[in-house]
């Protein structure tokens, strides 16, 4: 009688696990089956080139500097040999072949990224833990905060190579410091309100700065309609004085801690806010695009006429005046723009161009890999990780 009734509760949990996975295939779009992983079948392009940089970067990670001339190479510290309990990488600066210039730090980085083409920003925890600047021309570096707190980094933003916004993390404090005179500028401060908690947390977070230093953004988790993007200018002395507050709902919870929900125009005229399916005129502080929910992120092409919008169940191309719309192959797991005419796709294990002015869908190569792209400079081409080495992608 006992076998029977373990038998029977057998049966039950594998009931459950079944129809678990059957749910999970008919209401979440990106849960992924064999048949999408190997992508659509499409003609390899023949206008465009891939050469691979032979690079070993198994468990690294990959940053290339807006000019693509530089790049960084955070590789994983094997935890065996690390004391400590978050995964640590080392750091090296790379030319755009991935030769090794200089190895900035051996061990405890846990984020980093170019300031601009000369400076680079980089978080160490465990020993003399803080944000530090790197100088590339000088090989010099600074630590310009002291902090222990493993998500620091998406509370700093710099403008420039000299001036940063910061956050405090428990305070809410914002602060605007500037590098050479040791200056630390308070701008205001907001917290989240708890209750029954002797702590604290900062309801303001993923500070941003536009591409020409004039507008910073923030994320108020704590607006009075739910999350807020709050735009202010550079100069105002009191976070509180908005040029533009928009509500923008619940954040993302796919949202990665090294991610960075809000992106810019080349000329700083037009905010995007990927995850939440948003795009706005600063000039006439208008909306231009409201994707609604269910957005993995939207990017801008290169002459800032056409969105790329990843989302849940159809992916699209469009433009802001609603005249030209391009349907995409749904599971797209990256993507980018490698020109005006090109986007760049990686759906399953393929990497893809769609080519905007015929509708054509091509292979970049037949390889299946696990792609995934570094860096697209608008202008044809394009640092592609693919497995553990590096494509570069350039059109003919």
């Amino acid at each position: 009688m006992k076998s029977r009734k373990r038998f029977l509760i057998l049966l039950l949990i594998i009931a459950f696990f079944i129809a678990g996975i059957l749910f999970l295939g008919q209401n979440n779009p990106q849960f992924i089956t064999n048949e999408q992983i190997k992508g659509p079948d499409a003609p390899v392009n023949q206008s465009v080139s891939a050469e691979d940089l032979n690079l070993n970067l198994d468990k690294s990670r990959v940053l290339m500097s807006q000019d693509g001339n530089s790049m960084l190479i955070l590789k994983e510290i094997d935890e065996r040999t690390s004391s400590l309990t978050t995964t640590t990488y080392s750091l090296t600066l790379n030319n755009s072949k991935g030769e090794i210039l200089k190895v900035i730090e051996e061990n405890n980085i846990i984020n980093s990224n170019f300031i601009d083409n000369n400076f680079i920003a980089y978080q160490i925890i465990g020993d003399n833990a803080g944000i530090y600047r790197y100088d590339m021309l000088n090989n010099t570096k600074l630590l310009i905060q002291e902090t222990s707190d493993t998500e620091a980094f998406k509370y700093f933003a710099f403008l420039n190579s000299d001036e940063y916004l910061r956050i405090q993390p428990r305070t809410g404090q914002v602060g605007l410091v500037k590098i050479s005179i040791g200056a630390d500028f308070p701008l205001g401060e907001k917290v989240i309100p708890t209750l029954g908690s002797y702590s604290s947390t900062s309801a303001y977070s993923w500070p941003a700065a536009s591409p020409d230093s004039k507008y910073i953004t923030l994320l108020d988790s704590a607006g009075e309609n739910g999350t807020e993007l709050i735009v202010t200018f550079t100069g105002n002395q009191n976070i509180n004085k908005q040029y533009l507050n928009i509500p923008i709902g619940n954040f993302p919870s796919q949202l990665a801690s090294n991610d960075a929900p809000i992106s810019w125009s080349s000329d700083s005229k037009i905010l995007i806010l990927g995850y939440f399916g948003i795009a706005v005129n600063l000039e006439d502080k208008s909306i231009i695009y409201n994707a609604g929910s269910n957005t993995f992120g939207m990017k801008l092409s290169p002459d800032n006429t056409l969105l790329l919008v990843n989302k849940t169940e159809a992916p699209t191309i469009e433009s802001f005046d609603n005249k030209q719309a391009y349907n995409l192959p749904p599971y797209i797991s990256d993507f980018g723009w490698l020109s005006n005419k090109y986007a760049i796709l990686v759906i399953g294990q393929n990497l893809y161009l769609y080519n905007i002015s015929n509708s054509e869908l091509t292979k970049v190569i037949e390889d299946i890999a696990d792609f995934q792209i570094v860096h697209t400079d608008g202008n044809g081409n394009a640092v592609i990780k693919k497995d553990s080495t590096l494509l570069k992608v350039t059109t003919i």
